[in-house]
């Protein structure tokens, strides 16, 4: 027998963009649940353990907390901002790249003024590439009015929406070395030369150039503290609800069903699942067979495999920075590799250490892989 269920809003998936929704909606006044099929929460912010060691499953560092920036405004709405432990990474080296045959680690700094002088130690001669590359970023960034949340500002100039990363960075500049640092942190947006616009690249690096950390412990903890904070204001996390079905009447979706029998009914439905599964789940014709077959057409990104590894006590000393290792500067399209070449690029996190010991308990090693 079904049990329902009634609420202003239903949010299926406890991703971060389920979580803030429902946070956002339930300061509101409204009530809302977040119905998830797994026993935890949060998405890419899940963490997992072994041997006693907590790592985190996707997050492994956040950007933009500084006071004033954009994630630091939009935690600080949310009230979780003061209640997380975080650690400031490396200030002259927060990121850094490196190649086969060459011992430098060409490392990004933490503000542009910052970025710009530890750019400059390694490209003395490249210094109007690299401001030109500065005021690119910034630019693009001020100019799209969602992200600075001004809604004041109209984005006028859409050619970043439209013009290859690579291509920018292939005109900024002759110096193929040089290119291959600026793009080198690309397997954090699934970087590809014939795919991924300037403006995804701008957006991800004006971010971390702002600012860079890491979460003490894992990221779980910003899903668990907006999950409390949805339960304070009158809202509720469900674990183990898995939706199999989105009913639609009239045009309209009315209810959703979950596995276990339950039905919940609201006025809206908001999705933070992948937008094929949410077809499958939806049973109306609203959604044409043209759309549908269009959807379901979409390549996903390129994965990675992920290396979890646990250290003996006391052998490797911390770095608070993260490594992006490549072969050589062709930093672009890493997945059409060689068999006997792999890995041909990995990037590399190391967990804080407890007590403010000088080592680091883990690591994780994300490395490129075929489909």
């Amino acid at each position: 027998m079904n049990t329902e269920h009634h609420f202003d809003a239903v949010i299926i998936g406890s991703g971060l963009g389920g979580l803030v929704c429902a946070n956002i909606l339930s300061k509101e006044g409204l009530e809302v649940p977040v119905l998830e099929k797994n026993e935890q929460i949060g998405g890419y912010l899940q963490s997992l353990k072994s041997y006693g060691i907590t790592f985190d499953s996707a997050m492994h560092y956040v950007c933009g907390l500084d006071k004033g920036q954009i994630l630091c405004q939009l935690f600080q709405y949310l009230g979780i901002m003061e209640r997380l432990e975080l650690e400031r990474m490396d200030s002259n080296g927060f990121d850094a790249v490196m190649f086969g045959n060459d011992e430098v680690q060409y490392a990004y700094g933490i503000g542009y003024e910052n970025f710009m002088k530890q750019m400059l130690r390694h490209f003395p001669e490249e210094e109007n590439a690299i401001r030109t590359y500065c005021s690119d970023i910034k630019k693009i960034c001020n100019d799209y009015s969602l992200f600075y949340i001004n809604m004041e500002n109209i984005y006028s100039n859409d050619s970043p929406f439209h013009q290859s990363a690579k291509v920018y960075f292939d005109k900024l500049t002759s110096n193929t070395k040089l290119r291959a640092v600026l793009a080198g942190t690309n397997l954090l947006y699934a970087g590809m030369s014939s795919k991924t616009p300037l403006f995804v690249h701008a957006l991800v690096m004006n971010h971390y150039i702002e600012s860079a950390w890491k979460c003490f412990q894992s990221s779980d903890q910003i899903a668990k503290l907006l999950a409390k904070n949805i339960k304070a204001d009158g809202g509720a996390v469900h674990r183990k609800q898995e939706v199999i079905s989105i009913n639609v009447e009239n045009g309209e979706a009315k209810y959703v069903t979950t596995k276990n029998g339950e039905q919940y009914f609201a006025k809206h439905f908001i999705s933070n699942i992948a937008p094929e599964k949410r077809l499958e789940l939806t049973n109306t014709e609203t959604f044409r067979p043209a759309f549908r077959n269009r959807i379901k057409s979409l390549e996903n990104s390129e994965a990675a495999f992920m290396l979890y590894i646990v250290f003996k006590p006391d052998t490797i000393k911390y770095s608070n920075r993260n490594y992006y290792y490549f072969d050589n500067t062709k930093v672009w399209d890493c997945m059409n590799y060689a068999e006997q070449s792999w890995p041909y690029t990995y990037a590399l996190f190391q967990s804080i250490p407890k007590n403010e010991s000088e080592y680091t308990e883990s690591k994780f090693q994300k490395l490129t892989a075929k489909k």
